[in-house]
């Protein structure tokens, strides 16, 4: 793609496919309650001084796919969950934007729901299981996946597997080379 542009400096933005939620000049804010969309995202400043610049796009996976699935002698729809954290989205260059977060995700066919997350800050994230419009547990996942090497700066993030089993008072966490399990 050849595109004229001003002499000086030029920001370079490349979104894939965003749901919508992206607004160019703004960036990308998840509405309360939803997910992040699965994102693929590039940008870069090019200095545009000389008759001719160039850039070369390369799209990062911007959000983690955490699935989780809860075990209980009760029945699965008498519990629920939401993971709740800090950032809302990404500015328009593609850095974790600031705000409240919290999502259930969507239920799978086989029982455990899938809630895209976008990249962290920190390690504040909060999964909380909800029983009868009440919280019943909160656990510190952001710090499980931190002490267990989850690196929010790398250039394409990893998809998370999270297990809360009541009867074991555990949590397990798993990414694809690792696993954490944390019991209570």
């Amino acid at each position: 793609v050849s595109v004229p542009v001003p002499r000086g400096e030029v920001s370079v933005n490349v979104v894939a496919y965003d749901g919508g939620m992206f607004v160019p000049g703004n960036g990308l804010v998840i509405p309360w309650g939803g997910d992040c969309p699965p994102l693929y995202f590039h940008h870069s400043d090019v200095d545009t001084s000389s008759d001719s610049a160039r850039d070369t796009v390369r799209l990062h996976k911007s959000y983690c796919a955490v699935t989780v699935r809860l075990l209980s002698r009760e029945s699965s729809e008498s519990l629920g969950f939401e993971i709740c954290g800090n950032v809302c989205g990404y500015d328009r260059q593609g850095s974790p934007l600031g705000g409240d977060f919290a999502s259930a995700g969507e239920v799978l066919e086989d029982g455990r729901s899938l809630v895209r997350i976008p990249r962290q800050l920190d390690s504040s994230l909060r999964l909380r299981v909800v029983g009868s419009g009440e919280v019943v547990r909160e656990f510190a996942l952001g710090e499980y996946m931190s002490s267990g090497g989850y690196d929010w700066t790398a250039p394409d993030l990893e998809d998370v597997d999270v297990t809360v089993d009541f009867a074991l008072a555990a949590v397990t966490v798993k990414v694809e080379n690792w696993s954490v399990k944390y019991v209570y």
